[in-house]
């Protein structure tokens, strides 16, 4: 009795199956592509979820482009800078990195041993009791699994099945996301720019071994109106007078590497588990991109998941019970928190009340308001999640 399911091979649930099979146990990913694939938009991991990828046999050399990051004002005044902070970037040279999510996706799927990932299995529904759990699937098909692993997303049916329907929280702001290769940029460093209601940023990133660019544009944005028009138009004209090289990267990108996306987020959820069910990553935390930390707090809840649960026979509820506990009680206050604080950086930059602007733009302009909250904060909370690992 040690046969796990995890349902959803985005990079907590391959993580997770990564993990478990480490412990021990006979680990099925089910998959509702019929391949391991992924929007090609940029992200950003930490020190703290590489090591976790290493840890499990992930190949991340190359993987991410280090780069020191700051936060200035939209026409490129400095705001703050991260510190240096060596224990961080000790094992690696730096705290952040850039890449690609598919490029994540294909080195972690390398890494799974052959036969644990079950591509074009859609689940639509599960039942659970206390001597097991069984799946059914979209083909007409079942299994039976002593426990179940729900890393199926912001709108996972493991969740909805264990806790009911939870409304999506819209922001009130859509992203745009690209991706490019373009000369001449200084790519020691990258910058997260604001003016009275947008962002913009950029970082060097690796694709494929291969120096690169990946950009974002956060902006207000009336809920479920779809955007008409020219996007590589609207974004050059967006960023007509922010700071170089913004507009030129967007210049330089295909239009097919150009992606939109509303923000939304879900309630904090408490309890994850329930019996034999547990839950990971967004479908435990969704989480804005305003903390940089979505893909990076997934990886890392399959790692300590199998963590609490090494040892276990699966036999034993109550065994379980305490183990998933654990889990929880180590990752749901510190998720929750990273989830709020994205939420709330969110509210500041993109609030619509001119006052608030105004007071909010004083304050990071001629206060050690950015350092004190946003970069203390971020920081402290990295080296929590490294003193873990």
């Amino acid at each position: 009795m040690k046969r796990v399911a995890v349902i959803g091979a985005g990079p907590g649930g391959m993580s997770a199956g990564l993990a478990l099979h480490r412990a021990g146990f006979q680990v099925s990913i089910y998959e509702r592509r019929a391949a391991v694939t992924a929007a090609g938009s940029g992200l950003s991991l930490t020190t703290p979820p590489l090591l976790v990828l290493r840890n499990l046999g992930v190949d991340i050399d190359d993987l991410g482009a280090p780069a020191r990051l700051g936060f200035s004002r939209f026409d490129g005044r400095p705001r703050a800078e991260f510190p240096a902070i060596p224990e961080l970037e000790k094992d690696f040279g730096a705290t952040f990195f850039g890449l690609l999510r598919p490029d994540l996706y294909e080195r972690v799927h390398a890494a799974l041993p052959p036969g644990i990932l079950q591509a074009d299995r859609r689940c639509v529904g599960f039942e659970h009791d206390s001597s097991g759990v069984e799946l059914f699937f979209d083909d007409g098909g079942a299994a039976e699994v002593d426990l179940l692993v729900g890393a199926d997303g912001i709108n996972s049916i493991v969740r909805r099945t264990l806790h009911g329907e939870a409304p999506l929280t819209y922001h009130g702001f859509h992203c745009w996301q690209g991706y490019c290769q373009l000369d001449g940029p200084d790519r020691s460093f990258g910058r997260i720019c604001h003016d009275r209601d947008s962002q913009a940023s950029w970082s060097p990133i690796l694709h494929k071994g291969q120096p690169a660019w990946q950009w974002w544009v956060l902006e207000p944005w009336q809920q479920g109106v779809a955007f008409t028009g020219d996007a590589k138009d609207h974004l050059e004209r967006k960023l007509s007078g922010w700071i170089s090289p913004l507009a030129d990267l967007v210049r330089a990108t295909d239009p097919e590497h150009i992606l939109r996306r509303e923000i939304v987020d879900r309630p904090r959820l408490r309890k994850w588990s329930s019996g034999r069910v547990t839950l990971l990553g967004d479908a435990a935390h969704a989480t804005s991109p305003y903390a940089a930390y979505g893909a990076g707090m997934a990886i890392e809840d399959g790692y300590y998941l199998a963590r609490h649960l090494r040892g276990q026979t699966l036999d034993d509820i109550g065994a379980i019970g305490r183990a998933l506990a654990a889990y929880e009680r180590q990752r749901e206050a510190r998720t929750a928190q990273t989830a709020l604080f994205a939420r709330t950086l969110g509210r500041i930059y993109h609030t619509k009340n001119p006052v608030l602007q105004r007071l909010r733009d004083a304050a990071l302009d001629h206060s050690r308001i950015p350092e004190r909250l946003l970069i203390a904060g971020y920081t402290r909370s990295l080296r929590a999640e490294l003193d873990a690992i």
